[in-house]
């Protein structure tokens, strides 16, 4: 390269000063959230030019992708042939193709759309822009381009406009704090690169959720019908969800839900003056009243009033206490019942309370979300919001669920473990019985799946979430399977079958020729097992091609206006080759020859091979199966009728922290539940009185103003 002649390049794209940062960041990943109309998709197609040019790998390869190939088309083919004229009539194009070949060193950048994953498998990269991430199945990155940037360490810039909290979201968050990201925020009304008069002119034709989100990047806005969207976007923006410190010269108070079946949540608050002091919250599953008493006395704080809902006078019929009864024998003192108020009342008690209230943003992440996530839920029939929060109580005890190890059914499900979401496995808690007998409604499926749950139970249709009693035949339900996560999930199940199987087996040998043999009966057996999971689920890989001096040029890409400078070129990243290792033996071929069975170490190596055989058979038959099953999984769901059954029965539900959801058997999207919300309700509703929070509630058609 040191011979190579340097050639200059000017490009007539002049970039805006709001997408410096991104120019000019030394990270390998960096993701940009932008409102509508703010360039990004130039920016970034300009990015990938530059990079593209400069890059002094051998046979170098970008890419756009979009979700949808004529999506990527309609927005950024026509930006790639504009910004690129500059190299003249030397650039290859491929119009059918959607590629650009660059005439210095041969770098081609192409078009893809998220849509077709497979066109993607087996290419390298050297650098992607992912647009409108968020609308994009997550295994495309995980599972495809992740993988493509890996022998050559290239790079990826993720884009797009807040569309709620799904994977889009988790990279944002994660990147905060991780020094391998940079991070871009353009709010339209500090970028004002829209003036105010089109700002304005957006704000009447548009809810304020849906402003709040195309032009002020907000991904709470997405929650419809959320109670306290508006008032926690404006805490976010005024930095008043922060580090907020314990204050040993106040006295803590504490807010109580007490949730059915042990679940309870519990609020620590500190007031000072018209100020709210949000500072830890807590949640457990599964204990005592007593493990939350310990809870606080192993605290530090200075105790003020312990405020709980009205309903902790019932005595329950078990033990013919109340849980206040509870409470008080456990030593908690100082507790205040938050009166019998009218849910909406409390609503907009707590309303009232957050314009004046800070939150500690690590210990009070989880409590957060749920206040972010208590909502209405719009009746697309009506065109109108209900007039009260949905309660989701769940499904009956046999329900299926997709758990990392196959499927279980919702009683049965271990304290801990991950369940399937859109946005990938997710940590749930403590599955739990939420309501004794509960009225029910059956949905069934037209894939033939058939569950039962309460009637408010919420589901996610095409068009958001919806009530189970409120489903029509003919509803569209989002999954969360795509077909890769199908057959992986078909193989997980028959995976655990075989091991039931297997255990079961291995305590008939160990009975028939004792604990040396079926040591390694079970060694044979699980090495067959492991070989047609790792045969199955297996993805062919490239490697690189070797270093090779082919570039004609070296050049430098300067864009409009710009002096050629180091701070416009960052680093080249050294290429590295693929490792192109050799795949090692491994099964039963070559087991047989180093298995020693029997008490002369062959007597019984053909019963092993024999039992071996079988179950390689046994499994084989199992991942046919149920892949043929994935295959029809991964089609659209759509439900066949829901009808209201008579007899009730105990409902199940769990708590899956920051996506709230969880997927039946054939993948269909459910939510979970949680109680950080009413327990909020009840401190405010409790203590306004003596904080001054006495104004008076409005009320109009829609509900509460």
């Amino acid at each position: 390269m040191e011979d190579a002649e340097l050639k200059q390049i000017e490009s007539p794209y002049e970039p805006r000063k709001q997408f410096m940062p991104l120019h000019l960041r030394e990270t390998r990943w960096a993701i940009v959230v932008a409102h509508r109309r703010a360039g990004k998709t130039v920016a970034c197609v300009n990015d990938l030019i530059k990079e593209a040019a400069c890059c002094i790998k051998p046979n170098p390869r970008f890419a756009y992708i979009a979700p949808q190939l004529n999506q990527a088309k309609d927005i950024a083919w026509q930006y790639l042939l504009e910004y690129t004229e500059c190299f003249g009539a030397e650039r290859k194009i491929n119009a059918s193709e959607l590629w650009i070949e660059l005439p210095n060193n041969g770098a081609r950048i192409r078009i893809y759309g998220a849509d077709n994953p497979d066109r993607l498998r087996g290419i390298y990269l050297d650098g992607c822009v992912l647009d409108e991430f968020g609308d994009m199945n997550p295994t495309v990155w995980t599972q495809v381009i992740r993988p493509a940037l890996s022998d050559r360490k290239g790079w990826a810039i993720f884009i797009g406009t807040p569309k709620g909290k799904n994977v889009f979201y988790d990279i944002w968050q994660n990147a905060e704090t991780d020094e391998d990201w940079s991070r871009l925020m353009l709010k339209a009304t500090e970028t004002k690169l829209l003036d105010d008069k089109e700002l304005n002119d957006a704000r009447r034709m548009m809810s304020e959720e849906e402003f709040a989100q195309e032009y002020e990047c907000s991904f709470e806005a997405a929650i419809r019908g959320a109670y306290y969207g508006r008032e926690l976007r404006e805490a976010d923006d005024a930095g008043r969800i922060t580090n907020v410190p314990y204050d040993p010269a106040l006295p803590v108070h504490t807010a109580w839900d007490l949730g059915m079946s042990d679940s309870t949540v519990v609020w620590f608050i500190q007031a000072h003056g018209g100020e709210t002091r949000w500072i830890d919250c807590l949640k457990g599953e599964g204990v005592g009243l007593d493990w939350y008493v310990k809870q606080l006395q192993d605290k530090p704080y200075i105790w003020g009033n312990h405020y709980l809902p009205h309903d902790v006078r019932v005595r329950e019929l078990g033990t013919g206490k109340s849980r206040l009864e509870i409470l008080q024998e456990l030593g908690l003192r100082n507790i205040e019942i938050a009166p019998r108020m009218d849910i909406m009342d409390g609503i907009q008690a707590l309303r009232l309370l957050l314009p004046r209230s800070w939150f500690d943003k690590n210990n009070c992440k989880t409590g957060i979300e749920a206040l972010r996530m208590y909502r209405r839920i719009h009746d697309d029939k009506r065109q109108e919001f209900q007039s009260h929060p949905y309660h989701d109580w769940c499904f009956t005890g046999d329900t299926q669920v997709l758990t990392r190890n196959g499927m279980y059914q919702i009683s049965n499900l271990p304290e801990t473990g991950e369940v399937l979401t859109r946005c990938g496995w997710k940590q749930y808690e403590n599955p739990r019985v939420t309501r004794k007998n509960a009225a029910l409604v059956e949905v069934r499926f037209t894939d033939g799946l058939s569950v039962r749950c309460t009637p408010d139970h919420m589901f996610m249709t095409d068009s958001g979430w919806k009530y189970a009693e409120n489903l029509e035949p003919g509803s569209l339900i989002q999954s969360s399977l795509t077909l890769s996560r199908s057959i992986s999930m078909a193989v997980s199940t028959a995976f655990t079958q075989v091991t039931s199987t297997l255990r079961e087996a291995v305590s008939d040998f160990t009975g028939l020729f004792g604990v040396k043999h079926s040591e390694k009966y079970r060694m044979a057996v699980t090495s067959t097992t492991a070989t047609a999971i790792h045969q199955t689920t297996l993805s062919k890989t490239l490697s690189a091609s070797p270093l090779k001096s082919i570039s004609k040029f070296q050049s430098v890409m300067v864009w409009k206006g710009a002096e050629a400078s180091t701070s416009q070129t960052r680093p080249a990243r050294l290429l590295q080759t693929g490792i192109g290792q050799k795949r090692g033996a491994y099964g039963t071929s070559v087991m047989q020859s180093v298995l020693k069975v029997g008490q002369n170490g062959n007597v019984s190596q053909g019963i092993a091979h024999s039992v071996v055989t079988n179950f390689r058979r046994l499994f084989e038959k199992m991942v046919g199966s149920s892949k043929s099953s994935a295959m029809r999984t991964a089609k659209p769901l759509r439900i066949a009728s829901v009808k209201r059954l008579s007899e009730t029965e105990d409902v199940w539900c769990m708590t899956v922290p920051g996506v709230e959801e969880f997927s039946l058997s054939n993948g269909a999207v459910v939510h979970n539940c949680s109680h950080y919300a009413d327990a909020a309700r009840y401190f405010a509703i409790a203590h306004r009185e003596q904080m001054g929070y006495t104004a008076p509630i409005k009320r109009n058609i829609r509900g509460i103003v």
